[in-house]
Parts: C-alpha cells; structure tokens; sequence
C-alpha cells in the first residue's frame, strides 16, 4: 500500500512501514506499507518512483491480483488526465509482472 503522506495514516495499523532508499521527495510524499517487505521493494523500482515522484498524491493498494489507484487530492479524473492514470498502469503491470517473475509466488500463509 502507498500513500499520500497525510491519507489514511492512522487507520492502517495493520501493515509495518517500508522505508526505501529513495530520492527525499518520494521520502516526504508517500508512506509505504506492507507485509511482504521483500516482495513490495522488488516492485519500488528507480522509474516507478520517479514516476511517482512527478505525478505526486497517488494512491495505491494492491491485494491478490487487484489494484486500486487514485489521485487523493482528485475528486474523479477529468478525460484529459486519465493517460497519467493509464502510464501509471502499463508501469505497474510492466514491474509486478517483471518482479514476479523473479520472486516465488507465496501462499497466504507465508509459505513458498
């Protein structure tokens, strides 16, 4: 889960903070949280943060197979912006599927 720095803080007592070795910027915008440490820092690679770094407030949760992504600050997207939600996808989907690749699938038990 990614957060804008100031969304959903204190409601998230679930998952354990992720801190990157990222530009200052990503630092100071988002939260990162998870449970599978290794796997979600497989994903945060340098052009997905960039990315994020320049597009900033996005929000994002991953759980199974689905994701959730959304600009906080936004109310709904106008048409004429809906590309960055689209650049945003074809990255993610280009990440997980190269980290997947690369990592074991686990089971919801932890296990390989």
């Amino acid at each position: 889960m990614l957060e804008p720095d100031h969304y959903l803080h204190p409601y998230l007592g679930e998952y354990r903070e992720i801190s990157l070795a990222a530009s200052p910027a990503f630092r100071d915008r988002y939260h990162l949280r998870g449970q599978d440490e290794e796997r979600i820092r497989a994903l945060f690679v340098p052009e997905l943060i960039r990315f994020l770094e320049t597009h900033p407030d996005f929000y994002v949760e991953v759980r199974a197979n689905a994701i959730l992504a959304f600009r906080a600050e936004k109310d709904l997207e106008q048409a004429t912006e809906i590309e960055v939600l689209l650049a945003f996808a074809d990255l993610v989907n280009t990440v997980y599927r190269a980290a997947s690749a690369e990592t074991p699938a686990r089971s919801r038990d932890g296990t390989t």
